[in-house]
């Protein structure tokens, strides 16, 4: 079963980019293409500031499940959409919650026993529904947002992973990753270098402007001179 990977921009991202708007309000347009498809035990929920589109609520079959997902995608552009349908099958409904009440919490401690292995467990907060595990909290670096991500996309059963840590001093980053482009984006700060670091360059290029092109251009001028004096 392949485990689908979604990395977020959370808000606190967005707030440190000025002019930055929020996503087009799709869930009306969701939930009217959900109602012609006669969809209606599924629920639509949007988060503009993230630009997160979440599926809930219960489809009969895998594949009503895979056609909201995808009629919720046509829709939602470059937001994320977090399929967390329950698949309820007709006349096997008690059977079928149970089911999925005991693969998230078999999710759960899996995870949890992961996070605690690899010594994130304080870190890394997380939620499970539906076989889909999202991510939140805040981390001090890149590489442990990511490593994140792949401790719980390792856990068995786990279908899709939404990741939505923020990590420190990184909340100058202009896009989001997955959010607007569809696919994992790293959220790494631009830094700039320092003004008197550039100063330092600059005064260095001076430099060796003047001891390698001056004498040569020097000798270059004096055939010349010495030409036009002859004449």
């Amino acid at each position: 079963m392949s485990v689908s990977i979604i990395t977020l921009f959370a808000a606190g991202i967005l707030a440190g980019c000025s002019g930055t708007s929020a996503s087009p309000d799709v869930a009306g347009s969701i939930r009217k293409s959900l109602d012609e498809a006669e969809f209606k035990d599924i629920s639509v929920s949007q988060d503009r500031e993230k630009g997160i589109v979440t599926l809930s609520g219960k489809a009969v079959s895998e594949n009503d499940k895979s056609q909201a997902e995808y009629l919720a995608k046509s829709l939602a552009g470059s937001q994320v959409v977090a399929d967390q349908i329950a698949v309820i099958p007709i006349g096997g409904e008690n059977d079928a919650k149970a089911m999925n009440s005991d693969l998230d919490s078999g999710i759960e401690k899996n995870l949890d026993a992961a996070l605690i292995q690899n010594r994130m467990h304080d870190l890394v907060k997380y939620s499970v529904k539906s076989a889909v595990v999202t991510l939140t909290g805040e981390i001090n670096s890149q590489l442990k947002r990511d490593r994140a991500a792949k401790i719980a996309t390792g856990v068995p059963n786990v279908r899709q992973v939404v990741n939505d840590l923020q990590v420190k001093d990184q909340k100058a980053s202009s896009s989001q990753y997955e959010r607007r482009t569809g696919f994992p984006r790293t959220g790494l700060k631009v830094r700039r270098a320092p003004v008197a670091w550039i100063m330092l360059c600059v005064a260095q290029l001076e430099i060796f402007r003047l001891k390698i092109f001056r004498p040569v251009l020097q000798q270059l001028s004096v055939p010349l001179l010495l030409d036009s004096a002859h004449e």
